[in-house]
């Protein structure tokens, strides 16, 4: 098969890969898509999606579990690749592409880890990958769809998020990958910083909390319906959880956005508080839970919460409540052995500031830092306006 220029590899056979696969074969696209596991799919070439988004049964041009098999059948890999996938693989993933990127190569990375774009070129790196090939390699702050996988050739698509903001190393890069996505993920903007995607992302700011207080059920295995039944104790969790985050974005010089705003630009809603984001998002409904061992903890505490914890107390940033929620979860589960320490991040030995420069560029366009505090003397609490009850209550 001769190289085409509308190819896609997608490297994923989760979730978010088989979403993202089928949504683009809806538009036309060649999907290659490349997982570590066998799946029917590989006989039939075709996933099913049901859901709001995308109903029916889409073909993908090519499946395999070996790297090789796809470069032999295209020829050369083609420029677009979208890596779809969990902490704990990335390092594998990155190992994987590394013989066959070029400096042309767009990579977006949809994982829910912070820093997963630092930890993926520094694993180029340690692959052999020269300065002079390194792709264009983006972070986001979400994935592009509110999914689940029903079996492993078919995945509930709920629904598509309004808002993906994604940085690569460059202004020059970054566009380049918009430009390349944005026929299809038109929904994508542009970050100011590497750090600034990090520390946007917000699973294990909601997913922590809620695992947490529905330890009992979970353990117990009933049924539990995750979204909707939280009450204000656990939402005050949430609250006291994102304020943290805020404060390490201001040791760091970055102006966040809360829980509540993010949430309205991700899902395109109006409610004016967490409680109420949780109850109004369609995509939420019936969302069940019956397991502790799940990538809500086991992803988000040693890839999510322990990346954040990490870049707090390099800021020397006091996180309790962070602090809390990684310790009562390292009891309840097994949990891996982070293996995002501050050398595989490249960030070891570094201050606030000098992280802020390896990770910042400096071509934003609109002043989106603040200017540097030193560090907790002059940090101001952040204002809620809503949530206000529910961020009174004593957790």
């Amino acid at each position: 098969m001769k190289y085409q220029s509308n190819n896609v590899i997608v490297m994923g056979g989760g979730h978010v890969g088989f979403a993202v696969a089928a949504f683009l074969s809806s538009e036309g696209v060649n999907v290659h898509l490349f997982s570590r596991r066998l799946l029917s799919i590989a006989k039939t070439l075709t996933i099913k999606a049901i859901g709001q988004v995308l109903c029916g049964n889409y073909q993908i041009a090519s499946f395999s579990t070996q790297m090789q098999a796809i470069s032999a059948h295209l020829g050369k890999l083609p420029p677009i690749i979208i890596i779809c996938c969990r902490g704990n693989e990335l390092v594998e993933y990155a190992r994987i592409i590394s013989r066959y990127v070029y400096s042309e190569m767009n990579i977006i990375l949809f994982c829910g880890s912070r820093l997963d774009d630092c930890v993926f070129r520094q694993q180029l790196i340690s692959s052999g990958v020269l300065e002079s090939q390194m792709p264009a390699v983006a972070s986001a702050t979400t994935s592009p769809f509110c999914c689940c996988l029903q079996s492993d050739s078919t995945v509930e698509i709920k629904a598509k998020k309004s808002q993906v903001v994604i940085s690569a190393q460059t202004l020059t890069m970054t566009e380049r990958i918009l430009k390349a996505l944005q026929p299809w993920f038109r929904n994508l903007q542009i970050a100011g910083s590497s750090l600034e995607v990090a520390l946007e992302k917000r699973n294990d700011i909601t997913h922590i909390p809620l695992m947490l207080t529905s330890a009992r059920s979970l353990e117990k295995k009933e049924p539990h319906l995750f979204y909707h039944e939280v009450g204000p104790r656990t939402v005050g969790l949430i609250v006291a959880l994102d304020n943290e985050r805020l404060k390490i974005g201001q040791a760091y010089g970055l102006k966040l956005r809360d829980w509540v705003n993010w949430h309205q630009a991700e899902y395109n809603t109006s409610a004016l508080s967490i409680y109420e984001n949780l109850q109004q998002t369609s995509a939420y409904q019936h969302s069940f839970m019956d397991t502790l061992d799940d990538r809500y903890l086991t992803e988000d505490v040693p890839y999510g919460a322990v990346c954040l914890q990490t870049l707090a107390r390099i800021a020397e940033v006091q996180t309790p409540v962070l602090d809390g929620c990684i310790s009562l979860v390292s009891q309840l589960i097994d949990m891996p052995i982070p293996a995002w320490t501050p050398e595989l991040l490249g960030i070891a030995g570094l201050n606030p500031t000098q992280i802020l420069e390896l990770l910042s560029s400096s071509w934003v366009k609109q002043p989106l830092y603040l200017p540097l505090p030193s560090l907790l003397s002059s940090l101001a609490q952040p204002d809620f306006q809503s949530d206000k009850e529910i961020e009174n209550v004593k957790i």
